[in-house]
């Protein structure tokens, strides 16, 4: 996904969710205007999906009226004849959001409902599916190379191995690898062919694995410098046989039990990211029902509510730690200054989720089975 522009020609975006989230709940202008639309019906190609953009932002430019017509001219766009290339990559839902000065285009990987908003915020809601179970970490190792990854949401980025060993030859010098990596040579595989085998059983001979651990002591060694924070969970890539020396020699909380299997130097970030995301579901789904645990054992006490009027001022004033929506519910109305609710045509689920996130809280948006109670919404509270 990419970063906020100031109304700057369509490009195909870099997913960067996080950030992008950041700058939604903070928008610097009003009015912030929030587009979401399919763009993958019926397999019908690229044109249906150019056709309700335009439809969308005609009803757009008649609520925004004739004065803040250009507002919608990045949107407008892409619209034209001319931007194909922008249909041809997109995926299952887009999320366009406009502002003064702002311009926003979030892929969605699967279909959202048409959506016109605008107000004083951005409507967030249809994109809290997009933040996962949370951040995670995927390193890839070999003999060869060692990688380390951060996922969160969508968005994947390299993080900085400073003073970590990059390889084995990096790690343990010239002479010892050469050593380790010592082949003989079998029958020949055809004429003036020769196939070269390494020593021991996958490498697995004594010498070799102590070397290996070696190795991987001063890799993890120096993850721990690297990764301050250790609480999140570690998916390991590569071979079974790497993979098992790396947890022997690890002392890193949160390892995967199961891994990529393979020569992650032939995988790519996003696909080493797309692999891994459902190895750490299960550590996600504890960490939530371990909060709808503690949503229940303090039920009663004051500090968990499932009415949306207690809800919103909490949220307003930071006091949300963990707020739980039902992803099929519709709760409407307007909070004013009083801190009441009030009749309106706001999505006051969606209002709750922006000031929590913005807060510092979590949210999960689940089906309703997965809420507390079942209810709309249910929020657990700091204090």
């Amino acid at each position: 996904m990419s970063t906020i522009h100031a109304h700057q020609p369509p490009t195909l975006p870099e997913p960067r969710l996080q950030e992008d989230l950041v700058a939604l709940l903070s928008a610097p202008a009003r009015p912030c205007v929030s587009i979401y639309l399919p763009t993958r019906p019926l397999g019908a190609g690229d044109e249906p999906a150019r056709i309700r953009l335009k439809n969308l932002l005609v009803q757009a430019a008649e609520r925004l009226g004739s004065a803040r017509a250009d507002l919608l001219a990045p949107a407008q766009a892409l619209v034209s004849p001319g931007d194909l290339e922008f249909w041809r990559h997109q995926e299952e839902g887009l999320g366009l959001f406009l502002a003064p000065g702002v311009f926003l285009r979030v892929p969605i990987p699967f279909a959202v409902d048409e959506r016109v908003e605008m107000g004083d915020r951005f409507v967030i809601r249809p994109l809290l599916p997009l933040l996962g179970g949370g951040p995670f970490h995927v390193l890839a190792l070999s003999r060869n190379e060692v990688r380390l990854l951060e996922a969160r949401g969508r968005e994947v980025r390299r993080v900085d191995l400073a003073g970590v060993p990059k390889s084995l030859v990096e790690a343990l010098g010239e002479q010892v690898t050469t050593r380790i990596l010592q082949y003989h040579t079998a029958s020949p595989a055809g004429p003036g062919a020769r196939t070269a085998v390494y020593h021991g059983r996958g490498g697995g001979d004594e010498d070799d694995k102590a070397e290996l651990l070696r190795y991987f002591r001063r890799v993890d060694a120096g993850l721990g410098e690297v990764l301050r924070d250790r609480s999140l969970p570690l998916v390991l890539a590569g071979v079974d046989y790497l993979l098992n020396l790396f947890r022997s020699a690890s002392r890193h909380p949160w390892v995967a039990a199961e891994g990529i299997a393979g020569n992650p130097e032939h995988l790519g970030d996003a696909e080493l990211a797309r692999r891994a995301r459902p190895l750490v579901e299960p550590f996600f789904t504890e960490d939530r029902h371990r909060t709808a645990a503690r949503f229940e054992a303090l039920a009663g006490s004051g500090r968990t509510s499932y009415h949306i009027t207690e809800i919103l001022p909490a949220a307003r004033e930071g006091k949300v730690a963990a707020l739980f929506l039902s992803t099929g519910a519709d709760l409407r109305g307007s909070f004013g200054e009083d801190g009441r609710v009030h009749p309106g045509g706001e999505d006051l689920l969606d209002l709750a989720a922006t000031w929590t996130l913005d807060r510092g809280g979590t949210v999960y948006a689940v089906p309703r089975t997965e809420v507390p109670e079942e209810a709309d919404v249910a929020a657990l509270f700091r204090y």
